[in-house]
């Protein structure tokens, strides 16, 4: 594309190799701008000396223009590609943490999504990308996980351990329990903890 946009520049006969420049330094400027808005510079995504925006294009040929920008558009791509999963892990593992610290609280996808500030739907596939699971089998194994530690207190009964670990339909909870660990909660008790 960029070689196609300066041969065409090149050829033409009624554009100005002054127009030419500006243009060069106008793509520079909202490449400086789109990075500064991801809290980056050129001189970082490039790994080039510190230059002023004005020095860039009247000291360079075309040809010079021409290889700056087609670096500068891999350099900026492959770094907002990057910022993207970095910024993609990092919600993830807050949401987790999220998850962790409330599970026994009433927690849904869209509400931790609305919490998050993400969509639902790109929410639910981030976080089957980042953990390999889905949002409701790792909720689910994170409230079973806490029944089970909670089972270990014989005063406790199976019944207040349901909305303690966020199931207020304490059938629900037993039906869980039973996918997931294979028996009720007072079969897990006394073959595993008694």
């Amino acid at each position: 594309m960029i070689d196609e946009l300066f041969r065409e520049w090149k050829a033409s006969e009624t554009i100005h190799p002054n127009s030419i420049r500006d243009t060069f330094n106008e793509l520079k400027i909202g490449i400086r701008k789109l990075l500064k808005k991801h809290n980056a510079t050129m001189e970082q995504v490039l790994n080039e000396a510190s230059q002023s925006d004005s020095d860039g294009a009247e000291s360079r040929s075309f040809e010079e223009m021409r290889r700056w920008l087609d670096r500068a558009i891999e350099g900026v791509t492959a770094y907002l590609t990057s910022s993207r999963k970095v910024g993609a892990k990092k919600a993830v593992e807050d949401i987790v943490q999220f998850l962790n610290q409330h599970y026994g609280e009433e927690i849904s996808l869209h509400a931790v999504s609305e919490r998050f500030h993400l969509n639902p739907a790109y929410l639910s596939r981030l976080f089957k990308n980042e953990t390999g699971q889905t949002f409701n089998d790792y909720l689910s194994k994170i409230r079973l996980d806490a029944a089970v530690n909670l089972l270990r207190n014989d005063q406790l009964k199976v019944g207040d351990i349901a909305p303690m670990v966020g199931y207020e339909n304490v059938n629900y909870f037993l039906k869980k329990f039973k996918d997931y660990y294979g028996c009720t909660p007072s079969e897990y008790r006394k073959s595993h903890l008694g």
